[in-house]
């Protein structure tokens, strides 16, 4: 493996990590939830879609149906009821790319996992409800190919919990509308 595309490797991901947190500092130093944050309030139904795995993930054992079940049931305990993904609901898609650079040895995989959420939002400006990213969120890892599973499902875990949190969070500062009784 040759150690300086390692190097360069580890520099772009800690450069394009550190933009993202730059990037959210001046709306997490205000005191006010950010508008991206703000966007989860409310939501009761969502389209959950988990894109094809790649054959470097699906060989550790990982699958979509593995990552559903355990999504649904974290959306359910916060009161997020999954549906199936259509125009009026928000869809949370996972997508996630991982390889081996030509430049690296085989036992190193580089993996990216985006969380992004798609719902529909009225533009003031073209006087239409278009269908808009609101929320996304990469996250990029190295790891080793021995421990690719065990590292990939932290990842995949620790982007649930943020999007939860911010659902939390948007909640708190937009809180839920009341239920009527029937």
């Amino acid at each position: 493996m040759n150690r300086t595309s390692l190097i360069c490797i580890v520099a772009s991901i800690t450069v394009l990590s550190t933009w993202a947190l730059v990037r959210s500092a001046p709306e997490m130093n205000t005191g006010r939830a950010s508008d991206i944050t703000l966007s989860l309030a409310r939501i009761d139904r969502i389209g959950l879609l988990v894109a094809d795995m790649p054959e470097t993930l699906t060989d550790t054992g990982i699958t979509n149906d593995q990552i559903i079940e355990n999504w649904t049931g974290r959306l359910a305990k916060i009161g997020i009821e999954v549906v199936a993904p259509d125009r009026k609901v928000p869809v949370l898609e996972l997508r996630i790319l991982s390889g081996t650079p030509p430049q690296l040895s085989d036992d190193v995989v580089l993996t990216t996992v985006t969380l992004t959420l798609r719902q529909p939002a009225t533009i003031e400006r073209v006087e239409r409800t278009l269908i808009v990213p609101t929320y996304v969120h990469p996250v990029s890892q190295i790891s080793k190919r021995d421990v690719l599973a065990a590292s990939t499902a932290r990842t995949l875990d620790n982007q649930m919990g943020r999007f939860l949190s911010n659902v939390r969070v948007a909640n708190l500062v937009i809180p839920p509308k009341s239920r009527r009784a029937p």
